[in-house]
């Protein structure tokens, strides 16, 4: 709708929330949803986790912004942490009138997007996925859309030669392999942290 009509309290505030648009990993979707597995398989009462994820979402908020503020005062000359408030700073000092394209594309997009999912829903032969369309574009795509198809290949293979049996057989041998890429991630952070050192950056 353009930045002008926002003012410069609002830019700010979203400025500051532009953590949550970094990449996928950081939607609480799914995070929510292994919550509510692991609590059937232990028989937890929804509610209580309902409770939990509210409070841990409150909690989440509050402390991400304000790591967030903390770091770019720590480092205000890093790359993550300059740009965001140059773009802000441009948006004030420059405040834009209403993105008419920007608005079409949207537009199109969701209606492009509702169009898919009734197609999904109606026809069981329909292959095109609307999530697929509505995350394509995205950056993250460019690292993982070969991951991606491997998935998809392995599991087009499995299913062809040996059914569904030979699929769930399968299945722990290749979460081990999403395990170990975390799990290597991780302990390369760590001792990028205890060293105080840049080390390898995975990208799962």
């Amino acid at each position: 709708m353009g930045t002008g009509r926002l003012g410069a309290a609002n830019l700010t505030n979203t400025t500051l929330m532009s953590w949550l648009a970094y990449g996928y990993r950081s939607h609480p979707m799914p995070h929510q949803l292994e919550g509510f597995k692991i609590g059937a398989h232990f028989k937890l009462g929804e509610n209580r986790l309902v409770l939990a994820m509210i409070v841990a979402s409150i909690v989440g908020a509050i402390a991400s912004i304000s790591g967030h503020v903390l770091l770019y005062y720590r480092y205000p000359f890093e790359r993550w942490g300059i740009n965001e408030f140059q773009r802000l700073q441009n948006w004030i000092t420059f405040p834009q009138t209403t993105d008419l394209p920007a608005l079409q594309h949207m537009g199109f997009g969701f209606l492009f997007t509702i169009i898919l999912m009734m197609l999904r829903r109606c026809f069981l032969w329909w292959h095109p996925y609307p999530v697929g369309y509505a995350v394509g574009y995205g950056w993250a795509i460019t690292w993982l859309w070969f991951s991606i198809f491997l998935g998809w290949f392995a599991k087009l293979v499995l299913l062809a030669c040996g059914g569904l049996k030979s699929h769930r057989q399968a299945l722990p041998f290749f979460l081990g392999l999403i395990f170990g890429q975390f799990l290597a991630g991780s302990l390369w952070s760590l001792l990028g942290i205890i060293f105080n050192r840049t080390m390898y950056t995975l990208f799962p």
